[in-house]
């Protein structure tokens, strides 16, 4: 805080007076925080970090000149839009390296602390810090072959609990919402391959007679391979995406073009 230690602490004894809470008591050698202390505190640092940001606007680098490195922590099916992404930061932000991470869970943690700028996926667990944009809805598809079996006729649930799935699961789940309806039918289907991504099941269906179960977005990737899209034949509730990020970065120009790029990205995907 810039201030000596006759000046901390009277700045101290004014923020107990005004809080009505001591903030800072002795613990042996050194001060601890009081509970009320550490529920303020994420807050305050919010708070201090949007103060940063106002008073350091004026000595800002243009975005052409900006050197960093900025991460986004996203699912897989996200990957298809890196190559767009980074064209138009290549015009924009030439010196800035764009680096994608994987998923494996929420964790907001990160975001806090800066290790991760932007999230991007099924945001379930909120966080009075975190910012949110809606991005899109994500339905699934099932793709197999072109001359598999299952499309010699109209595609029933029946006919497709019949054949060999493969799941894509980073955990090594098997059971799936699919399965859940699957069974108000009376049906059951037989996972025969877990995989840890999307693209791999894509390939394991491409080379077999399995089916697998894709995000929609990946259809053009899949009928890459050789494979066919269908609807799946049992009701699956679309999952919504989003972009999340820590309020610190809020007015920040770079994170600001970054999240418009993303957004930009995602409607052009859903155009196509």
């Amino acid at each position: 805080m810039n201030l000596g230690v006759a000046a901390m602490s009277r700045t101290l004894a004014r923020a107990r007076k005004l809080m009505g809470d001591p903030l800072l008591v002795r613990a042996g050698m050194r001060l601890v925080p009081t509970p009320m202390a550490v529920e303020l505190q994420p807050r305050l640092a919010s708070l201090l970090e949007e103060a940063r940001t106002i008073v350091s606007a004026a000595h800002r680098k243009p975005l052409s000149e900006l050197e960093m490195t900025f991460t986004i922590r996203a699912e897989e099916a996200f990957l298809i839009l890196a190559d767009t992404i980074n064209a138009r930061l290549a015009e924009h932000v030439p010196r800035m390296q764009f680096r994608i991470i994987t998923r494996p869970a929420e964790d907001f943690q990160s975001l806090r602390e800066g290790t991760v700028h932007l999230d991007v996926g099924e945001i379930k667990k909120r966080h009075p810090e975190m910012k949110l944009q809606m991005l899109f809805r994500s339905t699934s598809v099932g793709v197999a072959r072109k001359d598999h079996p299952l499309f010699r006729s109209a595609v029933t649930a029946k006919k497709y609990a019949a054949y060999r799935h493969v799941n894509a699961s980073r955990r090594g789940i098997s059971r799936t919402p699919i399965d859940v309806e699957l069974e108000k039918l009376s049906l059951r289907r037989a996972v025969a391959l877990i995989v840890p991504s999307f693209q791999a099941a894509i390939l394991a269906a491409s080379n077999s007679e399995l089916i697998a179960t894709v995000p929609k977005i990946l259809t053009r990737s899949a009928v890459s391979l050789g494979l066919r899209a269908f609807q799946i034949p049992v009701p699956i509730m679309p999952v919504t995406i989003f972009q999340a990020w820590h309020p610190r970065y809020d007015a920040d120009p770079a994170h600001r073009f970054i999240r418009d790029c993303v957004g930009n990205a995602c409607r052009l995907m859903l155009k196509n």
